[in-house]
Parts: structure tokens; sequence; C-alpha cells
């Protein structure tokens, strides 16, 4: 991690990075100083999956006597607004330089900044609750029935560089959709929703068409008894909110998720599966339809 998190600092290098960092001209930036009774701004700067991990680094910069400031992306917003992450949420479009911060820093650099290894990784489970009202009318509306939950997803952001190797077709789920005692509900947004004709209404509960932001996704989420995701926002969500998440990889998968480890220091309730040949997905499936199977049959609320 110490070389890591240091080479980590050249997605900064980027004209992205440099126009953003332009706004905070009169701040600091923070590496690693003294806070105690200074104000620092933290900005998300990458995807939503790197927000939902790294927001957990507020909390330890307002134990350092900070007045934390947060500037998350629009679609999180309402959903980190409604949890007590240490933090002030400061609307996207509210510009750095219409006020004054002792410091300012990326949220990715957090862990540099910290010197988190692999023995410190702040690890607190859950950390992010979802709205209760909404909570309530997910349940409402889509979780009467009887039988194991599970939520789905099989496509990440098709502009990220290795969408490729880590998104899957719906069709790799065609035995779960099968399984005796499983209700599956799709969590996906957006591009690969186009997918769920194929399978018609009464095989797959579409959720993702609901969702307004990632507050909704949560109320979803929190209703699930698990969570099937390759590698995307949602998957940082599930283990995020403490419910059980299983997480598909290729064999060359991101750098958080290590190498070859089946669980997550990052996230208690994750569970990893991997590829061991690149590109095949059906031994991987094949893992998680024989382990959720045994979790079908002890899980007493499934009935028929």
């Amino acid at each position: 991690f110490d070389r890591g998190w240091s080479l980590y600092e050249c997605r900064r290098e980027s004209d992205k990075h440099r126009k953003t960092e332009e706004e905070f001209q009169g701040s600091s930036e923070w590496t690693g100083q003294g806070l105690w009774g200074r104000s620092i701004l933290v900005y998300a700067e990458q995807g939503f999956g790197d927000s939902l991990q790294f927001v957990r680094y507020l909390r330890l910069l307002k134990d350092q006597g900070a007045s934390v400031f947060f500037r998350p992306p629009p679609a999180l917003e309402s959903l980190f607004r409604g949890n007590d992450l240490g933090a002030e949420m400061l609307p996207f479009d509210d510009r750095a330089e219409r006020r004054f911060f002792d410091f300012f820093a990326p949220l990715a650099s957090m862990p540099h900044r910290m010197g988190t290894d692999l023995s410190t990784i702040p690890c607190p489970a859950p950390y992010l609750f979802p709205d209760p009202t909404k909570l309530a009318s997910y349940r409402k509306k889509f979780f009467g029935s009887p039988g194991l939950k599970v939520g789905i997803v099989w496509q990440g952001n098709p502009l990220h560089s290795l969408d490729a190797i880590r998104s899957v077709p719906l069709s790799k789920f065609q035995s779960l959709l099968q399984m005796k005692g499983i209700r599956v509900f799709s969590l996906q947004k957006g591009p690969g929703t186009e997918q769920l004709e194929a399978f018609g209404d009464s095989t797959v509960v579409d959720l993702g068409g609901t969702f307004g932001d990632f507050s909704d996704t949560a109320a979803a989420v929190a209703n699930l008894d698990l969570v099937i995701a390759v590698d995307s926002a949602v998957a940082h969500l599930g283990g995020a909110m403490g419910v059980p998440t299983w997480i598909l990889l290729p064999v060359v998968s991101d750098w958080r998720w290590f190498r070859q480890r089946g669980d997550s220091p990052w996230y208690q309730s994750v569970r990893l599966f991997r590829q061991s040949v690149p590109g095949d997905w059906d031994a991987v499936f094949q893992r998680v339809f024989a382990d959720l199977r045994d979790l079908a049959r002890e899980n007493p609320r499934v009935s028929g």
C-alpha cells in the first residue's frame, strides 16, 4: 500500500483534475497536517463506487477536530445527506471559490494521506443506511412475496475502460431465474436494462426503473437478502450497507479486491467470486448457484 497509494496520485495529473483543483486557489492541499479547529473541503473525483468506498474517511477527519465539508456526486448527495458521515454536504454546483476552506483534498487520496495499510483499513459495517420512509415504501410495493430475495447487477458503466471484462450478459443469470424459492430483483439502471425484455416482467422484478438516485437504490437493497453483482457501484453500496453481497470478478480485477482473496477487508458483508480462467464466467456462476441453492435451503422464509 505504501507504494500503491503514492502511485495512485498520478491520476491527478489529468486535465480534469487540474481544472478542478484550480477552484481551490487560496486553500492549501491537505497532506496530513493537523486539523484541529481547521476546515477542510473534500471533493469526489472518481466513480460512484469510489465515493461509496472512501466516504468512510470523512468521519476520521472530523475525529481529528476538523470542520469537514464534502462535495459528492449529485446522484449520491441525497443518500449521503441522510447519513451521519461527519461532514456537511455541499451541492455539486456550489463552487468552492464562494467559500474559504483551510484545506482541500480529493476523496480518493484519503487512504494515502492517512497512511492506510492492510491492517488499518477503516471497516465500519454498516456505515450507510436507507431513508426509513423510502425503505418502507419499497417494502410495501415490491417485497411482500415469500422466498429468498436476491438483487442482481450484470453490467457496470460502459464508459469504464475495463467494462468489457467485468460486465456479463443477463443471460448468465438464467439458472438463478429458475431456482425454486428465490425471487429475483433487477437493480440495473441505464445501460443493460434493455436485456430484461427477453425475460418478461414475471421473471425479474425491475426495480432499476424506479431509481431516481442512490437513495432509492439503497432503500431497495436494504429489503434484499442478497445482492449478486459485477464490480459496480451497487456492489459497493451493498457492502457499505452491510447487506450480504457477492461480487463477480474477472481474473484481472480492480486493485481494491486484491488477488485470490474470497473476502474483502473493505466490506465485512462481501464475498468475492473470481474467474480462474480469463473470460470463463460459466465456472464462476456454477459456484455462485451452488452456494445460492444451499442458502435458499437454509433460509426459513423460503416457501414452496
